[in-house]
């Protein structure tokens, strides 16, 4: 009985130190913000990639993040928007978003993009640019889409690929 009591009770303290203990590389990579996206944001360089790599012998753990710049709301708002891939897993997969942040450089939230190919590549007029001249053909070349933050963070952003059809992207926090 003791030794049954004993084997419960140390099964408990593993189990409890192990799921406590979180590595550098088990924080969730998607979570913001964190300190890669306030060196991003502090730094201010329009159209710089920073690539942080903390992957290990097979596995993948990369991030990719492109300051885009700040767009200005009709109201006065400011948001700074910011690129984001990142690589995970041994595959590796990868997730890709646009993460806007306030004046502050405090997370305000996220669009979840599917390939990184479909991110914005800037910023003109207070206004997102996407263009498909990476896309490999995928998507017509010569669509460009402009989307306004100038009325506020839109709920949702469509990115038109090829005659009028496209993907749609919803905003979260």
């Amino acid at each position: 009985m003791t030794n049954r009591l004993l084997a419960v009770v140390l099964c408990m303290l593993v189990s409890a130190t192990v799921f406590a203990h979180k590595s550098p590389s088990s924080r969730n990579p998607n979570k913001a913000p964190h300190r890669d996206w306030q060196t991003v944001l502090t730094r201010n360089k329009v159209g710089k990639k920073y690539v942080f790599d903390r992957s290990r012998k097979g596995q993948y753990n990369q991030t990719e993040l492109t300051y885009l710049g700040k767009i200005k709301t009709n109201d006065g708002r400011t948001f700074k928007v910011v690129t984001s891939t990142v690589f995970y897993g041994n595959s590796p997969a990868a997730t890709n978003k646009v993460v806007v942040f306030n004046n502050k450089n405090q997370y305000v939230g996220k669009y979840m993009f599917g390939a990184d190919f479909n991110l914005p590549r800037k910023i003109v007029n207070n206004q997102l640019v996407f263009d498909q001249k990476d896309t490999g053909g995928l998507c017509d070349p010569t669509v460009v889409n402009r989307i306004s933050f100038e009325d506020g963070l839109p709920k949702q952003m469509f990115v038109e690929c090829r005659n009028k059809q496209g993907e749609l992207y919803s905003f979260s926090d």
